[in-house]
């Protein structure tokens, strides 16, 4: 009971967390992996009963807003989570009410000026989604951006805090909500950007509920220069981070648009259905990340150069031998698993999976170079990959613009898995020639296993669903025997953590 009245409290930023780290770890990831069910779940409910098109207007209407919300909104999650622990392990009230304060009011200023930018945005995207005007699809969207940027915030705030329990608890009650009123309205009979209306509605009820309220003091650090010096801290940092997610993280959400632009609605309907299955693999990156990150901090402050090569060097080979075989049975088994899951109208999809799950592989494979890139210096960091990212996003637009005149959709996943590609393999190869990583092995085994996969897509009939599986299986049985010593390396990291 009083778990519950503890959740329905508004926030305490000043509390102390009952919790260890390693239970709130343990429970982010748990959280993040229980939303990103959920979210598949609105996805394949909406593909699967109302069709293609319905949900390439959804996916759509989703991207749209997601672009937009990395333009600020989003970085101010990471902004809390970062400087609202360090005012509170420095015990200064005047500081944590400061950055509290200074982040509140850019997030509400920048997410008002981005929902008003979603309406006209979105009448330029699609503003002849079936069953809704221009005006009121606009406002669904721009509903959803604030919600969804309320929710990027109040976690970051929340993880700031140590708080982690409460937000996911926020995050699944909602989510749960919104999938229900997903449901109901299909069951109703109502299609089109309606349906997005449930899963703004859940979001902004969740911004509500983990907003913080009540700061610690309404007191600001006392000197005039301090309190310009902070300020100027916390939106440098937010601009960098900006700029660097919305290149990268952005891309794959400039994919989804571009696809719509290609084509009709049905088009951007299985580009979405590809993404909806690939993306979820990333879970296992950001959990890994969670653990990496703070791990390679403490390594870089107390200057120990063996411990973070060597977390970087399990990281990489640890995420490559479980990763790699997965998405190598998903690439081959294309027609087979969209069948499955999405039924035989999304034909398309099974063409276009196998590009974007290597993408996908190529990025998570990356991050723990990017972690180390960004531990040691976060500035020079922080820049570093903003400068990659930004010329990740202008491959894809190249890319983009040459293929998509002659394969369609088909072209904007080859574009999209060039800009992948080029932020991926700069991280990597700056950090195989920093820390002179041995990894040639594991390079020459993925180049052996990628040329496997791309000679089995391509040779092999679509409906051959034995023979795909007999290639598949013979794949990751070649990559266990040969890749068995980086197996060995992963479960014993695993078993230490």
């Amino acid at each position: 009971m009083s778990r519950g009245r503890s959740i329905l409290r508004p926030l305490d930023v000043t509390g102390t967390p009952h919790t260890s780290v390693g239970s709130r770890g343990l429970v982010s990831v748990a959280g993040l992996a229980a939303q990103g069910l959920i979210r598949f779940a609105v996805l394949f409910v909406i593909g699967r009963f109302a069709g293609p098109m319905v949900l390439g207007v959804v996916a759509t209407a989703m991207a749209t807003a997601a672009l937009l919300v990395l333009l600020w909104p989003s970085t101010s999650g990471q902004a809390a989570s970062r400087f609202i622990a360090r005012a509170r392990g420095r015990g200064d009230a005047e500081e944590l009410s400061a950055v509290l304060g200074h982040l509140n009011r850019r997030f509400v200023q920048a997410t008002l000026v981005l929902a008003a930018v979603a309406v006209p945005a979105w009448s330029v995207v699609d503003g002849h989604a079936r069953g809704v005007g221009v005006w009121a699809g606009g406002l669904l969207v721009a509903a959803y951006l604030i919600g969804l940027a309320g929710q990027g915030y109040t976690r970051g705030v929340h993880y700031g805090c140590g708080a982690v329990s409460r937000v996911v608890a926020w995050d699944v009650a909602t989510s749960l909500a919104g999938l229900v009123g997903v449901v109901g309205l299909l069951v109703a009979g109502v299609d089109g950007l309606w349906l997005l209306a449930p899963v703004a509605a859940a979001l902004l009820v969740l911004t509500a509920g983990c907003w913080p309220w009540r700061t610690a003091t309404t007191q600001a650090p006392g000197a005039p220069g301090k309190r310009v010096a902070l300020r100027r801290e916390l939106d440098v940092f937010v601009a960098y981070g900006s700029l660097g997610t919305l290149a990268s993280a952005g891309l794959v959400q400039l994919s989804l648009l571009a696809a719509r632009l290609a084509g009709d609605a049905a088009g951007a309907g299985q580009y979405a259905a590809a993404t909806a299955v690939a993306l979820p693999l990333t879970l296992l990156s950001g959990a890994m990340s969670l653990v990496l990150y703070p791990t390679m901090a403490q390594a870089f402050g107390r200057r120990d150069r063996d411990a973070v090569a060597a977390h970087l060097d399990r990281g990489t080979r640890g995420l490559l031998v479980v990763v790699a075989p997965v998405v190598a049975v998903i690439a081959v088994l294309s027609p087979q698993v969209v069948g499955v899951i999405w039924g035989p109208s999304y034909a398309g999809t099974a063409v276009l999976l196998p590009v974007i799950v290597g993408a996908v592989l190529a990025s998570m494979v990356a991050v723990p170079s990017v972690n180390a890139l960004t531990s040691d210096d976060q500035v020079l960091g922080i820049r570093q990959i903003s400068l990659v990212s930004m010329a990740g996003l202008v491959v894809a637009v190249v890319a983009w613009t040459l293929l998509v005149p002659r394969l369609g959709v088909l072209g904007v996943a080859w574009g999209y898995a060039a800009g992948v590609v080029t932020i991926a393999g700069y991280a990597l190869a700056h950090q195989w020639r920093s820390w002179g990583m041995s990894w040639r092995g594991p390079a020459l085994r993925t180049a052996g296993l990628a040329a496997a996969v791309v000679a089995a897509v391509v040779a092999l009939p679509a409906e051959a669903a034995g023979v795909r599986s007999v290639a598949a299986a013979g794949i990751v049985a070649a990559w266990a025997v040969a890749g068995r010593r980086d197996l060995a390396i992963w479960i014993a990291l695993v078993r230490r953590r």
